[in-house]
Formats: structure tokens, sequence, C-alpha cells
């Protein structure tokens, strides 16, 4: 005999409320459920603890470089500094030795000299070879007259110590004339250099090289800024023709603004010529 749908409905109601089969198996899935979360708990907190470990492990491992960092930069300075001081104390030794290395003479040529070779390391580091082998026949040839200078200075001392007299017009004079020698040696180096670079300069900015342009501009400058330091005075023509050219570069700028083009090219021959005499003038 088949149990009509409604009473099996109510029996199968009773039984999931008051089994105790049933209530076991809710018991034991509960306590699954509650042991699977204790155990996803441990495990995060053993990640968690492992992290801060890891953490704190590579705290330690910065701490330490940054610690033989500092000793190996306070060794480094301490060396520099002990070099810088012999020097300085063999440099007095050389001087009271030969005191007539002392000289004015002597010592604006060994500065010339050291330009020249702090220029050449430069130029070496940044792989310019051709002005490297332009700037060791400089070198050589600022030694060898480093030379004269000091067998010179050495003669007039020698000289000066067994009768001292009042220095002759023609000694003066050969002196400037020596120590102009040098200037312009020094000088014509700058600006073997200078015009090397902006050539170097033209064909970075023709390969688009922009960095390299950017950075050959300023080494243009630099030695822009060396040569002007070197050169004398302005004169009054050199001003006038400055301003003038100045004047020019606004009036042709108007001229092209207001498309006055014949006027533009009228302006812009102006300035190259202009550009031309300051270029005579200031070589």
């Amino acid at each position: 005999m088949i149990m009509p749908k409604k009473n099996w409905d109510k029996a199968s109601t009773h039984w999931r409320q008051n089994s105790p089969q049933l209530d076991e198996i809710r018991s034991a899935l509960k306590n699954e459920q509650k042991m699977q979360k204790e155990k996803e708990e441990e495990e995060a907190e053993a990640r968690r603890k492992e992290a801060e470990s890891s953490d704190e492990e590579r705290k330690q491992n910065l701490e330490k470089l940054e610690q033989k960092r500092a000793e190996r930069k306070q060794k480094e300075e301490a060396a520099e500094q002990k070099r810088l001081e012999r020097k300085k104390q063999l440099e007095a030794e050389r001087m009271n030795r030969d005191p007539w290395l002392q000289s004015s003479e002597v010592i604006e040529a060994e500065k010339s000299l050291a330009e020249l070779k702090e220029a050449r390391r430069d130029a070496n580091a940044k792989l310019e070879f051709d002005l490297s082998t332009q700037l060791t026949k400089d070198i050589s040839a600022a030694e060898r007259h480093l030379n004269k200078v000091i067998k010179r200075a050495k003669k007039e001392h020698k000289k000066g110590s067994k009768a001292p007299v009042k220095e002759s017009k023609a000694s003066i004079d050969q002196q400037e004339a020596t120590q102009k020698g040098s200037e312009d040696m020094h000088i014509d180096s700058l600006k073997k250099q200078l015009e090397d670079t902006k050539a170097k300069k033209a064909l970075a900015s023709e390969k688009e090289d922009f960095a390299e342009a950017k950075r050959l501009k300023e080494k243009q400058k630099e030695l822009e800024s060396k040569l002007q330091s070197h050169q004398p005075a302005g004169s009054p023509e050199l001003d006038s023709l400055k301003r003038e050219l100045e004047n020019v570069k606004k009036q042709k700028a108007k001229a092209s603004q207001d498309e006055n083009f014949s006027e533009a090219k009228r302006l812009k021959d102006l300035q190259q010529e202009i550009e031309s005499k300051l270029k005579k003038l200031e070589l």
C-alpha cells in the first residue's frame, strides 16, 4: 500500500525535526566547518608571522649594508684627506727645495698644463679620441714650454742670489712675452676644442641624437666661458657691435612676423656680416 504524499511529507518533516541521526550529521558538519576555519586562521597567522620575520630580516640586512657603505665612505674620505695632505707636504718641500718654482711665470705654465690634462681626461672618458689626440699634442708643447720656463726661472734665481740687482726692462718684457705665449697656446687649444665640439653638436643634431647634442651644448658653453675668462676686457667697438647685433636680430624677427621677407633677408645678411666681425674681434 502506497502512503499518500501528504502523509509522506508530514512523516519526513517529523523525522527531520526529531531524528537523532540528523542532529549528529548537522553537528558533524558544523564541527568540520569550525575545524576548517580554525585551520585557515592558523595558516594565515603563520604566514603573517613569516612575513614579519622576513621583513625584520630584510630590515636588518639593509641596516648592515648601509653601515658597511658608511664605513667604506669614511675610509675613502680619510684616505683622500691623507693623500691631499701628503701632496701638500710634498709641494711645500718641492717649493722649499726649488724656490724658483714659486715664480709666477712657472705657476701660470703649470696651471695651463694642468687644465690641458684635465681636458684630455674628460675627452678620454667621453671617448672623444680626435680631441684627445689633439690635446696630447698640446700637452707635449705645454710640457716643453714649462721646462723652458723652469730652466729660465732657475737661472734667474741663481743669478739673483749671487748679485741681487734690479730686474731690467728687457727681462721684464721677456717674461711678459713668455707668459703671453703660454696664455696664447692655452687659448688656441680651447678654440680648437670649441670648434670640434660645435661640429660634433651639429652632427648629433643632424642624426637626431638629442641627448648627445644637449651634452655637447653644455660643453660648448663651458668652453666659451673658459675662453671668455682668458679674453681681455671688451673694447668699445666690440660692445657696439654686440648691441647692433641684438638690434638687427629684433628687427629681423619683426620683419618675418610682418611677412616682409625682402627686409628679413637683408637683415639676415647684415646679421651674418656683424657676426663675422665679432668673431674676428673676439679671436
